[in-house]
């Protein structure tokens, strides 16, 4: 029992990663950076002679990357402007979302803001509002947030809402007579280390208790920002009101003045909204919402299906459960964000089969792909095995992209399925696929 409730937990921490991440709108912000730095990064690679090819995969291999905040083998060649432009994509992401202190030196509002007119140009039509493309401007001082000597950041805000999401069932499920109390133990002690960071900043500045309901409503509202290009109006956004962790500090301060509905009635949308609109009126910070079409596509199998290039096809799946999941944040905003509290109550059964239950299912709300004994695993039942390749493949090359760019020596497994690499025949393929897109040698190594 202990160890089945223990996988249950972990599988729904690693879930609300995926329904609260796709369903914000700087997670969709996040994905479009990454799908454009992708972009940008395969026609770099496509530009270079096969002398200058050569070059940059022996300065690789000598320990130079090819593009670096310091520079890079790629620097002073005639592909220097656009090799900027992938610098600050890539480091506009960071910022965004754990930044580590070389991006957060080097960073510049000047290289932000230029990141996402590029995504906006690169995007208008394609998840972004279509159209003329407005200049986009970030304002403000870049600053970061500091607790107790650690940086506060959007990854830590997800895992400390995953946390809390995991003691909705562990203090109000059925299953609580029968649960370890070891394991509610064990996430106490979670909470008391990095993952408990925001949680903790959240009541030092209410100066009192205010509970889950609370932090989670709290991060709500920092992981959704006005974004230029998908917030309905407006061109010019604040740093202060783009950054997630900026805009959890700003909210929780207001604690100390007033306390919201959530610290006295259960969550529901109404209640998440009340608070929401507390703080907009209070920091005078806006709360966002995703008002274009993100996607023409509605099933992961066309996501698959229709890219012309392998890295297309995982940005179209993600973009698929995302205008899913904001179309349930307008209908009922608790489910993402307190997500925990959809596995308790009636309101569970909704959740016992994803791909079964009402007219449609619920699949939006969990990762269609998954790595369980380091074997790949999808839906069969909404794509084949062709399908589920083409994700895989995508997945792939993107992250080697910037393995190839940003790092060097060999390129990183650990997001892999260790099965598929221990094949021959299916290394020997993504391996031949990658080169065909880097036009480099260079490829994965079988796992030890």
């Amino acid at each position: 029992m202990t160890a089945a409730l223990s996988w249950h937990y972990r599988y729904l921490h690693e879930s609300s990663h995926w329904a609260r991440y796709h369903g914000s709108s700087v997670g969709v912000l996040l994905t479009l950076l990454r799908r454009t730095r992708d972009s940008l990064a395969t026609y770099l690679l496509g530009q270079l002679s096969p002398a200058e090819q050569a070059a940059a995969a022996a300065a690789r291999a000598g320990g130079e990357p090819l593009l670096s905040l310091q520079g890079g083998a790629l620097t002073g060649t005639d592909l220097d402007s656009l090799s900027q432009d992938w610098i600050d994509l890539l480091c506009t992401y960071q910022m965004l979302i754990d930044p580590g202190p070389s991006v957060v030196e080097t960073m510049t509002r000047e290289g932000m803001a230029r990141a996402l007119t590029v995504t906006w140009q690169q995007s208008a039509g394609e998840g972004m509002f279509p159209g003329t493309v407005p200049e986009v401007i970030v304002t403000g001082p870049g600053t970061c947030v500091h607790v107790d000597g650690a940086l506060l950041t959007t990854r830590l805000l997800f895992e400390c809402a995953a946390v809390l999401d995991e003691l909705y069932p562990q203090a109000l499920g059925a299953l609580r007579p029968f649960t370890d109390p070891s394991l509610m133990r064990m996430l106490g002690h979670t909470l008391t280390g990095e993952y408990g960071i925001p949680y903790r900043l959240a009541e030092r500045l209410a100066g009192r208790y205010i509970g889950p309901d609370v932090v989670h409503a709290l991060i709500d509202f920092a992981l959704n920002p006005v974004v230029p290009g998908l917030h309905p109006g407006g061109a010019v956004v604040k740093w202060a009101e783009l950054d997630p962790p900026t805009r959890f500090l700003h909210a929780a301060r207001t604690l100390s003045r007033r306390p919201v509905e959530l610290e006295s009635v259960p969550a529901t949308a109404a209640t998440v909204a009340s608070c929401h609109e507390q703080w907009e009126a209070e920091t005078g910070l806006r709360i966002g919402r995703v008002g274009t079409d993100l996607t023409d596509l509605s099933t992961l199998r066309e996501a698959a299906r229709r890219p012309a290039h392998p890295i297309e096809a995982l940005p179209n799946a993600t973009l698929v459960y995302a205008a899913r999941l904001h179309q349930e944040r307008a209908e009922t905003l608790h489910t993402i964000s307190h997500f925990g509290l959809n596995f308790v109550g009636e309101g569970a059964l909704r959740f016992v089969n994803p791909d079964s239950f009402g007219h449609e299912g619920n699949w939006w709300l969990f990762p269609p792909l998954r790595v369980i004994e380091d074997e790949y695993c999808w839906p069969s039942e909404r794509m084949d095995q062709d399908d589920a390749t083409n994700l895989l493949v995508g997945a792939a090359v993107s992250a080697a992209l910037d393995d190839v760019l940003y790092g060097v020596g060999p390129l990183h497994i650990g997001h892999l399925p260790l099965a598929v690499l221990r094949s021959p025949g299916e290394l020997a393929g993504l391996n031949n696929i990658l080169r065909s897109i880097i036009r480099m040698n260079i490829g994965w190594d079988r796992p030890q």
